[in-house]
């Protein structure tokens, strides 16, 4: 349960603005606000909360209660002597593009919201009234200048779909047929909300990203082979070939400069396709 301070000063209706973006999952004390206009405004938040973890999770619940994303600003030494774990965060509606790209990504306006997470061990010495009780203290600056509806989900992404994907990719999924695996069961999963889930691109992604991870993957793989490994590769691939085809469709061997030489021939009659220097 989140609760006002009460030396906190504001309007019965910004009270519950700010109430209404929280998690109830956590206790928590909101000691500071502040109304910079009729839109916009930042507020302080202490919470019950010690870990890395739970910190980590509470952000996740409050993008999804805002339907929200946060994208990592700055980040700092953890466990320390004043500082158990501290993150900056931005709103993904900026990008920060270089200053050289003239067209940034369409997402892209200039957002000044900001999210500050920081938790503090406790200190005998320490002259904060909350550390005891909220060791964990969040400031956010409300301020986005864009739309926040399911439209703006789909910009949503997650390090939890990049894995699942990567799990696609390994068991032989191209991006398309990954793509409508996910579907079929977030719709399973999900039923008639399956609408909702799909506009969220944090659960479910277009197929642009889908690509770019796909390749991403694969050249990271090809290039991390070394070329014995892929020579070797190619034998074994070449030695399933024949053994599928019952007979010498495929050969290859190495010429005096040790380039590879490979011939491919049909299955049918021992017509040669292909051959060329590697």
């Amino acid at each position: 349960m989140i609760k006002f301070c009460k030396n906190v000063k504001a309007d019965g209706s910004l009270k519950k603005e700010i109430l209404h973006l929280l998690p109830e999952d956590v206790n928590g004390l909101i000691v500071k606000v502040q109304q910079e206009s009729t839109s916009f405004f930042s507020f302080t938040l202490r919470l019950e909360i010690s870990t890395k973890e739970d910190a980590l999770a509470w952000i996740k619940q409050f993008e999804d209660t805002t339907l929200t994303s946060f994208k990592v600003n700055n980040t700092f030494p953890e466990n320390t002597q004043k500082i158990i774990f501290k993150k900056n965060f931005h709103c993904q509606h900026n990008t920060r593009p270089k200053s050289c790209v003239l067209r940034p990504h369409e997402k892209h306006t200039k957002c000044r919201a900001r999210l500050n997470i920081v938790i503090k061990p406790q200190m005998k010495r320490s002259q904060d009234p909350y550390l005891e009780d909220y060791p964990c203290e969040v400031n956010i600056n409300w301020c986005h200048n864009h739309i926040i509806d399911y439209e703006g989900l789909k910009y949503r992404r997650s390090d939890e779909l990049w894995s699942i994907f990567a799990g696609y990719y390994a068991n032989g999924h191209s991006p398309i047929s990954a793509l409508e695996l996910h579907k079929i069961k977030l719709q399973t999963e999900h039923g008639q909300d399956f609408y909702k889930v799909a506009a969220d691109g944090a659960r479910c992604p277009n197929k642009i990203w889908c690509y770019k991870l796909y390749y991403k993957i694969f050249h990271k793989t090809c290039r991390d082979l070394s070329s014995e490994d892929t020579v070797n590769a190619l034998e074994k691939y070449i030695k399933d070939y024949n053994d599928k085809c019952g007979d010498t469709c495929a050969t290859m061997s190495r010429d005096t400069t040790t380039s590879d030489v490979l011939c491919l021939c049909r299955e049918s009659n021992q017509q040669q396709l292909h051959s060329g220097n590697k």
